[in-house]
């Protein structure tokens, strides 16, 4: 688990995890997004427990809830990070995606020279 100030990140599990999966990849205003990487990228486990990955699945957790899921998809040669987040329907238009990318540009500016965030507004 890697704890945020308002959100933790828990290692995607496909059991655990898997109703709030399904609910993401049948979005279609996310799976816009995924759709070419989403069933591999799931496959992907951290190899570090307690730092970020890039190219891991995180599940977004707020007050022991499964809210989203949160990830780092692409990394070109020029080192910029695409951060991609999906907050399930039911706990969107509450702030949290904002509150999630914010925390996390911080974090990962750190290391990294460049992140670039993808915002669909819906």
């Amino acid at each position: 688990m890697i704890e945020f100030r308002r959100f933790n990140l828990e290692a995607y599990d496909k059991n655990k995890h898997y109703i709030l999966m399904k609910n993401l990849s049948r979005d279609k205003g996310v799976y816009k997004f995924i759709s070419k990487r989403f069933e591999e990228w799931l496959d992907e486990m951290p190899k570090e427990k307690g730092n970020f990955m890039i190219d891991c699945p995180y599940v977004v957790v707020k007050e022991n809830k499964y809210i989203g899921m949160i990830g780092a998809l692409n990394r070109t040669k020029d080192g910029i990070v695409d951060l991609w987040c999906a907050i399930d329907k039911s706990e969107r238009n509450k702030g949290y995606a904002g509150s999630i990318l914010g925390e996390m540009t911080i974090y990962l500016i750190e290391s990294f020279k460049d992140i670039r965030l993808r915002v669909d507004k819906e």
